[in-house]
């Protein structure tokens, strides 16, 4: 399945499928009694540019071009990261296997909670592609956070609690259990021991990438702070 809308403009809503002939009439009985079909105006905003005034050679240099841009963002991103936090770069195993992987371990400096198994981890291989960049973040030795009433439960997590504090200081990005199909996760993958953040680099500035990191290393590091004190 590809999509228009990352491409030429998030409004449109309008994509295609690459897939068997069998497939295709399935999906298409499937239109037939939900969406019915794509939304009109859409569709010939986008013929009207791809046929009649780019053609596929203006369309292939658009991607270029947009290629180009987000890889210079991208870039941008990472480097404002390696700014502000010390990553150590290495091999990457497991689903980082085959890349390089960036990991930095944050300790307490205060509080009770000692030992090189305490901390938290963080890893992220810089994106190939796309708009966004993953960043893994390892809640190791630390208790798990008090339930509190009216918190959502996925939000009362460690993953959850590190998102709100960085969201408080003005780091707008989105946790990982927003974008988990299903409700049961692995224990090893559960929340409370390993949360996932999604950062977008398609709009900010450099600047704003720059401030984003130094906001992210404090929270980090307060975070782990929180936790020392509390053990």
């Amino acid at each position: 399945m590809d999509t228009f809308s990352k491409t030429l403009g998030p409004g449109l809503r309008l994509g295609w499928f690459t897939c068997n002939p069998l497939i295709a009439e399935r999906l298409e009985r499937h239109g037939e009694i939900s969406s019915q079909a794509p939304a009109g105006l859409s569709q010939a905003v986008v013929t009207q540019l791809l046929v009649n005034q780019w053609g596929l050679e203006g369309w292939v240099t658009w991607l270029r071009g947009l290629r180009a841009q987000y890889s210079a963002r991208r870039d941008a991103l990472v480097d404002a990261l390696l700014a502000e936090i010390d990553f150590e770069v290495g091999d990457g195993d497991g689903m980082f296997s085959g890349s390089k992987l960036y990991r930095k371990e944050f300790r307490p400096t205060t509080g009770g909670v000692t030992g090189e198994n305490t901390g938290m981890t963080v890893r992220f291989v810089p994106p190939t592609s796309g708009m966004f960049c993953w960043i893994q973040v390892q809640f190791n030795g630390f208790p798990d956070p008090i339930a509190v009433a009216g918190l959502e439960e996925t939000a009362a997590t460690h993953e959850g609690r590190l998102w709100t504090k960085l969201a408080d200081e003005g780091l707008l990005i989105l946790p990982g259990w927003m974008f988990c199909a299903a409700k049961e996760v692995l224990i090893n993958e559960h929340p409370n021991k390993i949360g996932y953040y999604r950062i977008s680099y398609s709009d900010p500035t450099r600047e704003e990438m720059k401030k984003a990191a130094k906001v992210l290393r404090n929270v980090l590091q307060e975070y782990c702070e929180i936790f020392g004190l509390h053990q």
